[in-house]
């Protein structure tokens, strides 16, 4: 892959396979294309040479959610942050996202719930709860693969070890 205006590939002779289950995770210094092969896994970005293969099943929409280290939040409630303005939630599929995401008994915990104010970009958040809370939107949509892109490095050590306990029973 080939960033726009650069002459150099960022990324080159990268074949990968992931099996269901599987936690696949991309060592490398800053600058080495690890965020942009998760954007080419997610479908964000197009390889400019080579190809994708996705299973079937994960070209279906909403198969593939990407959870950025720094993802946006809205000036909004913790529930509109969840779903992004899709009105066919039901309410148990948020409390199961929330607890995929190790949040639900801090939200249930806030005075309001899942209609407390976030703040602008989630201010009335520690950086480890607007983390939690990007990946609760992820998997609200039960993806059959989930991309993180350092989205844990707000969270101290035992959070996200507890997260990623969640994340991987969810995921068998």
């Amino acid at each position: 892959y080939t960033h726009q205006g650069e002459s150099r590939p960022c990324i080159e002779h990268i074949d990968l396979e992931v099996k269901k289950g599987e936690m696949i995770l991309l060592v490398g210094p800053t600058g080495s294309g690890k965020s942009t092969l998760l954007s080419i896994a997610a479908g964000h970005e197009q390889p400019t040479h080579g190809k994708v293969g996705l299973a079937p099943a994960l070209s279906e929409k909403g198969a593939v959610a990407i959870v950025f280290q720094d993802d946006v939040i809205l000036d909004a409630t913790i529930l509109d942050n969840i779903v992004m303005g899709r009105t066919d939630i039901d309410p148990a599929d948020v409390e199961r996202a929330l607890a995929g995401a190790s949040l639900l008994d801090e939200v249930r915990s806030m005075p309001s719930g899942v209609n407390s104010i976030v703040g602008p970009g989630g201010a009335f958040l520690s950086g480890g709860q607007r983390q939690r809370l990007a990946i609760a939107r992820a998997l609200l949509g039960r993806p059959k693969l989930l991309i993180l892109d350092e989205a844990t490095s707000h969270l101290d050590v035992a959070t996200e070890r507890a997260v990623m306990a969640t994340l991987m029973r969810h995921t068998e």
